[in-house]
């Protein structure tokens, strides 16, 4: 076996490694039920169009290993169901910036701060904002039920720009932890190296790869 492909075994096995610990060691999923908790009230969705970022999460599935983390809502359309809105999705993940979107209709006549997404699936809202202040932070929430008793959680603490003082962080933290939610589980993904800042390297993505998130 030459030496390349030797190497390439081997990272592929520390991936496939990584992958493991990451799905067991991270608490996506829990037993119990969900807390108690109310979306933003008169919300105004003009205000919250933009880009957000993301600056803290709960861990789940569909962003493992990703960083520098930008969410951008725009309205495409207005219609009688109410207004249909493009979430767009940039990140890196393994040394490769990516994009996703996803469709998202806020109903009409809904004066609170909640999202249908993937409204050709779901005609209730499953997207819900807590707090925001539309200039500077949002929290995001969501929580479904399962059968046997599992719970999945999810959270976000974006922010308008890359970084978001602490206190403000902490007053988010505290707010859902009264409501019942285990704080304990946010994590931090890598702000470091990311598309659009000054030292931005696109070679030098790969290193800042975090394999214990």
């Amino acid at each position: 076996m030459s030496s390349n492909l030797l190497q390439i075994c081997l990272f592929s096995l520390a991936l496939s490694g990584a992958f493991s610990v990451t799905l067991f060691k991270k608490d996506t999923f829990k037993s119990g039920k969900c807390p108690d908790f109310e979306p933003m009230a008169n919300f105004n969705l003009s205000d919250y169009l933009g880009s957000w970022y993301e600056i803290q999460r709960y861990p789940n599935q569909y962003e493992f290993f990703t960083s520098c983390v930008v969410t951008d809502y725009e309205i495409t359309s207005v219609d009688s169901q109410g207004s249909h809105v493009l979430i767009n999705m940039t990140y890196v993940r393994f040394g490769k910036e990516e994009q996703g979107s996803l469709d998202g209709l806020y109903l009409k006549n809904d004066n609170k701060a909640e999202f249908v997404i993937m409204p050709e699936y779901s005609t209730k809202p499953n997207s819900f904002i807590l707090k925001t202040d539309y200039s500077s932070y949002s929290l995001n929430y969501d929580c479904k039920e399962y059968p046997l008793g599992i719970i999945i959680e999810s959270a976000w603490i974006n922010a308008r720009t890359r970084t978001l003082p602490e206190q403000t962080i902490d007053e988010l933290k505290d707010y859902l932890q009264q409501m019942g939610s285990d704080i304990s589980k946010f994590e931090e993904p890598e702000h470091v190296n990311c598309p659009g800042t000054d030292t931005y390297n696109k070679d030098d993505l790969f290193k800042y790869v975090n394999f214990s998130s």
